[in-house]
């Protein structure tokens, strides 16, 4: 059993906003007025999601919070699986499903990441606040994946950053 938060970010000054627990309907949400990451969607922003998973205990490859420091600092590049996504206008995709693995300068498996910051561009693709997103239109966008929190844990170099592509036929 695992359950997800997602968090939106890029909104002015780098507000954090709860959006959404997996397993809550949207209406589970007090309505307080458009949110902030529709909000921002409605301006062409691209909204930056942070995911964390909380994984089942006996996954060993998850890395959690006793492991996320160093495993981010020994991090060299982030490999997504799966890599690619093909949608019709209208289907939908939990990005919960996509497992993010932290990889060393031998391209060693160090685990996959149970928090992620991720970047939903807003076009041919479109972020929903239960961690899914839409195929809106036919053409071809890509979902950024960075490694959590990179400078906080000692990242040394560029973010490790991977990119799920999107293709989306009518």
């Amino acid at each position: 059993m695992s359950s997800s938060l997602v968090f939106t970010r890029g909104l002015g000054a780098g507000a954090l906003l709860a959006a959404s627990l997996l397993g809550c309907r949207p209406s589970a949400t007090p309505a307080v007025g458009p949110s902030p990451a529709s909000a921002a969607h409605a301006n062409g922003t691209t909204v930056t999601v942070t995911r964390v998973e909380v994984p089942t205990p006996t996954d060993p490859m998850a890395i959690g919070v006793k492991r996320i420091s160093a495993v981010t600092a020994a991090a060299r590049s982030l490999r997504l699986d799966p890599d690619s996504v093909l949608l019709r206008v209208g289907e939908s995709y939990d990005l919960n499903r996509v497992r993010v693995y932290a990889l060393d300068d031998a391209t060693r498996v160090l685990g996959w990441y149970i928090m992620v910051n991720r970047s939903i561009p807003y076009g041919v693709i479109q972020g929903v606040a239960d961690g899914r997103i839409v195929a809106a239109r036919p053409g071809r966008d890509s979902v950024t994946e960075r490694a959590p929190m990179w400078d906080e844990f000692g990242g040394v170099g560029p973010v490790p950053t991977a990119y799920l592509r999107f293709i989306v036929r009518p």
